[in-house]
């Protein structure tokens, strides 16, 4: 026996209305993520990617601070990771320290 479902107009629109809603809710979800994504300057974003690359070295640096200039403060736990940080930043990105 075939199985069949019937669905009054009303109920039809109000789930059409829902699904609706539901990808404007994630379309707006996305589109705020994508905004709030990448609001660094291109000295920013170096400074940044500059920090990623040698925290690979220097596994317990936290980034404090990026300037806008480009600048970064950084902290470790680990008393050598200070200079590998530093040498890093120096040597392969052309970072100088005062």
């Amino acid at each position: 026996m075939p199985f069949s479902l019937t669905f009054s107009r009303g109920e039809v629109n109000r789930r059409r209305g829902a699904l609706m809603g539901l990808r404007m809710l994630i379309v707006g979800v996305l589109v705020s993520l994508t905004a709030c994504a990448s609001n660094l300057s291109p000295l920013q974003e170096r400074a940044w990617d500059a920090f990623k690359d040698c925290q690979t070295q220097a596994p317990s640096a936290t980034l404090q601070q990026i300037t806008e200039d480009g600048g970064l403060s950084y902290m470790t736990r680990e008393g050598r990771d200070v200079g590998i940080m530093q040498q890093c930043l120096q040597e392969r990105w052309d970072y100088r320290f005062r």
